[in-house]
C-alpha cells in the first residue's frame, strides 16, 4: 500500500470514529436530556401534592374551625337552642314585643357537609338596644350572619325592627346539650360604648335630646343623726323618663333612691363632705346633669337636763263633795271618825289606819283629832274639820297641823 493510500485508509479510519463517537453523544445526550425533563416533571408533580397536602390541611383546620363555630349538627335540636339564644338575647336587652321565628319555606339547606337555617327576629325598643343586640350577636363566634335588617320608627326614641338571620349546622359537629358562646374577632372594637358614640349621637329619628337640669342645696347635720338631700331635677323633652344617681367616697353606708334622687346618710364623725349627685334622661342619646353638693357636719350642742317639778295629782273633788265626817267619837280610848256619803247613805266608821274608797277616791286616815280629821291621799296631807265634805281640804305642811288642831280646838271650847 502506498503511502497515499496509507493516509487515505488513516483518514478514513479516523472519520469513522470521529461519525461513531458524534452518534454516541447524541445517545448519551439524548437520554440525559430525557432523565432530567422526567426528573423536572416529578419535582413538579411532588410540588403540586405538597400544595394539595398543604391546601388539605388547611382545609382541615377550617373545616375543625367550622365545626367548633357551628350549631349542634342535629337540625330539629340546633334550631331550638339557636331560636331561644336568639329569644334570651333579644329580652335580655329589654325590647318590647319580642319574637322570634323560624324561617319555614325559607332558604333553609342540606347537604352532607351542613345543613342551613333561617330565622326572622323582632322587636320595639331604642335605638342603642338595637346597638347593643348587633354588638352581642357578632361577639360570639356562631357560624351565622343578619342578612336582611329593616327599621320603622314607632316616635322620636323607639322603632321596631325586623331581621332575618341565617346560621349553620355543620356535620360532624360537636354534639352539646346547649350552645356555648365562643368570643369573636369579627368587631373592629370590642367596646359597646364605641359602637353606641358613633350610631347614637344623635336621634336620626327626632329632634335633639335637650339635658336634663338638676338643683340641689347644700344640707347641714350633726353626728349621730340622719342627713337628708333631696334634689329637684326636671326635661325639657317631654315624656323623658329621669333615673338618679350618686358617686362619693366619704358617704359610707348612705341609702339613696334612684328614682327620686333622695339620699339619706348618718355621719359619725363632724366635717365636710362631698357628694356628686347625676340625673340622666333616656332620650337619644342619653344626656347627664351633674351638680356637687357639700354636707356640713357639726356636733350636736350639749343637751341641759331642765327638773321639773311635778305636782300631786289632784284628788276627784266631785267624787267626795258629797261625803262628810260626820262625827268624831271616842270608844276605850281609841277615837274614831263617822263618815256618811249622803248620796247614798253609806256610813263608814274608821279609825286611825284605816283605808277606805269613795267612788275613784282612795285614801288612808292618818290622825283623828278631837274636831278635824288629817288625811293621807295622793302623796300628801290633808285635814277636813268636822262638819264638812271631804273635797274642802286643805293642803298643810307638817308644821301648819298642829296650829291648824290647836285653832279648832279653841274654837270648840269657845263655843
Amino acid at each position: 500500500m502506498s503511502q497515499r493510500e496509507r493516509i487515505l485508509a488513516i483518514a478514513v479510519g479516523a472519520l469513522a470514529v470521529l461519525i461513531g463517537c458524534f452518534y454516541v453523544f447524541q445517545k448519551v445526550d439524548a437520554s440525559f436530556r430525557q432523565r432530567s425533563q422526567t426528573l423536572e416533571r416529578l419535582r413538579g408533580e411532588k410540588r403540586q401534592k405538597e400544595r394539595q397536602v398543604m391546601f388539605g390541611k388547611m382545609a382541615q383546620q377550617r373545616l375543625e374551625q367550622y365545626q367548633e363555630r357551628s350549631l349542634p349538627p342535629k337540625p330539629e335540636q340546633a334550631g331550638q337552642l339557636y331560636t331561644d339564644w336568639l329569644l334570651n338575647t333579644v329580652t335580655e336587652i329589654g325590647f318590647s314585643e319580642p319574637k322570634v321565628n323560624p324561617v319555614t319555606g325559607g332558604p333553609r339547606s342540606q347537604t352532607e357537609a351542613f345543613t342551613g337555617h333561617a330565622f326572622a327576629v323582632s322587636g320595639v325598643g331604642r335605638l342603642d338596644m338595637l346597638t347593643q343586640l348587633l354588638h352581642e350577636f357578632y361577639s360570639v363566634d356562631y357560624l351565622h350572619r343578619v342578612k336582611q335588617l329593616q327599621l320603622t320608627p314607632r316616635d322620636a326614641k323607639t322603632v321596631a325592627f325586623s331581621m332575618t338571620v341565617e346560621a349553620i349546622s355543620v356535620a360532624d359537629a360537636p354534639e352539646r346539650e346547649k350552645l356555648h358562646d365562643p368570643p369573636s374577632d369579627r368587631l373592629a372594637e370590642n367596646d359597646l360604648q364605641a359602637y353606641l358614640d358613633a350610631i347614637c349621637g344623635r336621634n336620626m329619628f327626632g329632634p335633639p335630646n335637650t339635658p336634663p337640669r338638676l338643683s340641689a342645696s347644700s344640707a347641714y347635720g350633726q353626728t349621730n343623726r340622719e342627713v337628708t338631700i333631696s334634689p329637684t331635677a326636671s326635661d325639657p323633652d317631654e315624656g323623658d323618663q329621669l333615673t338618679y344617681s350618686f358617686t362619693s367616697e366619704d358617704l359610707v353606708g348612705a341609702r339613696f333612691d334612684s328614682k327620686t334622687g333622695r339620699l339619706s346618710w348618718t355621719p359619725t364623725r363632724p366635717g365636710e363632705y362631698y357628694v356628686t349627685l347625676s340625673v340622666q334622661d333616656d332620650g337619644v342619646p342619653v344626656r347627664v346633669a351633674e351638680q356637687n353638693v357639700k354636707i356640713t357636719v357639726t356636733d350636736p350642742p350639749p343637751v341641759v337636763v331642765v327638773e321639773r317639778k311635778v305636782e300631786p295629782a289632784k284628788p276627784p273633788y266631785e267624787q267626795v263633795e258629797f261625803t262628810y265626817v260626820n262625827g268624831i267619837t271616842e270608844v276605850d280610848g281609841e277615837r274614831q271618825v263617822w263618815m256618811i256619803d249622803r248620796r247614798t247613805g253609806k256610813n263608814y266608821w274608821l279609825t286611825e289606819g284605816d283605808r277606805f274608797s269613795v267612788g275613784g277616791f282612795s285614801a288612808q286616815v292618818k290622825h283623828i283629832g278631837p274636831l278635824d280629821v288629817e288625811f293621807d291621799w295622793y302623796n300628801r296631807s290633808a285635814v277636813v274639820p268636822l262638819g264638812e265634805n271631804l273635797a274642802e281640804d286643805k293642803e298643810l305642811a307638817d308644821g301648819e297641823l298642829f296650829n291648824a288642831r290647836q285653832a279648832n280646838v279653841g274654837r270648840m271650847r269657845s263655843e
